[in-house]
């Protein structure tokens, strides 16, 4: 009887046992892992605090572009939208955008109709470069063909520190009907 005992706890009770202990001790290895992980993440995310310093927020435009904008609210009627810094590809047919390469070009202004087409692109011209002779903005020649092919008028305009919105309003109404130029 004895015999029979000890080979029941032998070969039944000792294996389950031996089972239970391993996974007890595996899951305290794991859990131990764990809370080291825990850890160096809270030690490394407390180490980046200390070392990275909170920057102060920048205006998305500067002063110039800025008063610009609002001289422009000024002199389009009621009913038309302007967007600052739109991407020139932006502009034209999703199916078109990768054939043209036009990621670097950046259309300073460009103003909707209520129905959201495009109305008229402005391109700002920095006041030293405008005293020059040769007037050039930021979009390419690149850009500023193929705007001029899908007949999307482009207003070059030098910045300023203040905005004569009279000169403002007939500058636009040149450049989006060119019956004015004759």
């Amino acid at each position: 009887m004895f015999n029979t005992i000890w080979n029941f706890i032998s070969n039944v009770i000792f294996p389950i046992a031996v089972i239970i202990i391993a996974c007890f001790l595996i899951f305290k290895y794991a859990k131990f892992i764990l809370n080291k992980t825990k850890v160096n993440q809270n030690v490394a995310s407390e180490n980046i605090k200390k070392t990275v310093k909170p920057r102060k927020a920048y205006s998305f435009l500067n002063k110039h572009m800025i008063g610009f904008l609002e001289a422009l609210k000024k002199a389009l009627p009621d009913g038309y939208s302007i967007y600052p810094m739109v991407g020139c590809a932006a502009l034209f047919d999703k199916f078109v955008r990768a054939d043209l390469n036009l990621a670097d070009d950046i259309c300073d202004f460009v103003v909707f109709d209520k129905n959201y087409q495009v109305r008229l692109v402005v391109d700002m011209v920095e006041i030293s470069i405008a005293e020059t002779k040769q007037v050039t903005g930021h979009l390419s020649d690149k850009a500023i063909k193929y705007l001029k092919e899908v007949e999307i008028p482009i207003l070059t305009y030098k910045f300023a520190e203040h905005y004569n919105i009279d000169e403002l309003r007939y500058a636009i109404a040149k450049t989006v009907n060119p019956l004015l130029n004759a």
